[in-house]
């Protein structure tokens, strides 16, 4: 396996978490600028060698501080408030996550997404270079890119079962669409409209017999139709 590439090493301020005397350590970044690892321990050296001068364990000590249940010898675990016991194979590792979040795997990742948030416009972005960058394209707007082949089948399941659905239940309806229906030029001319518009349909769950039915059905002209999802379309004479 390769090793990372390290690009840079940047001094940081630390604290001791015994005694609380703030000290400098060099921070190890990979290639991705992410941090691989801390030249340190979380103790400074001072404390480091006055424990040790006197044959005692700062480790085990800090965690017996912290932990009423804690063994010196192991199994070194952690009793996380939702109930989860979670062993570590070192002291060491039972002290870094107390210097982070102090839970169990689980409840760590939940309270990162808890405070990751993605905004509209940012899902969209993602969105729409994830798709540019699979397929080679060059689309600049979500809007642009294909629907996808379920929802496309979905689709024109329901148009088609609409049209037999007026036709049957509002015949004159359908008289009058068929008479005056689009036709890809004059946005004056008609469409069959659902009145809860197809896409959220599909993304609600609904069958292509919920979505078809009569009581989601009226005609409106494209333009109309247009302007009922995208309100700030604008029409060239």
């Amino acid at each position: 396996m390769k090793s990372k590439q390290i690009i840079n090493r940047k001094p940081t301020a630390v604290s001791c978490i015994k005694c609380g005397i703030e000290r400098e350590v060099l921070v190890v970044y990979t290639k991705s600028g992410k941090p691989m690892r801390q030249e340190r321990s979380p103790f400074c050296g001072s404390c480091c060698a006055s424990y040790s001068s006197r044959g005692l364990s700062l480790v085990d000590e800090y965690l017996q501080e912290q932990f009423s249940y804690y063994n010196p010898k192991g199994p070194y675990i952690l009793k996380c408030d939702c109930g989860t016991e979670q062993t570590y194979t070192t002291k060491y590792s039972l002290v870094r996550v107390l210097q982070t979040t102090g839970k169990c795997g689980k409840c760590s990742r939940a309270m990162k997404r808890e405070k990751w948030t993605l905004s509209e416009d940012d899902a969209k972005t993602r969105r729409l270079n994830s798709y540019n960058y699979v397929h080679k394209t060059n689309y600049t707007s979500v809007d642009q890119l294909p629907e996808p082949k379920e929802m496309s089948r979905y689709k024109d399941k329901c148009q088609k079962m609409s049209q037999t659905n007026l036709k049957r239940e509002r015949p004159n309806d359908y008289r009058l669409y068929q008479e005056n229906k689009y036709d890809g030029t004059d946005l004056g001319q008609l469409s069959i409209d659902h009145i809860k518009p197809l896409h959220e349909c599909f993304e609600e769950g609904w069958s292509v017999r919920q979505a078809s039915d009569i009581s989601n059905l009226q005609l409106l002209t494209m333009k109309d139709n247009i302007l009922k999802e995208q309100p700030n379309s604008v029409f060239v004479k």
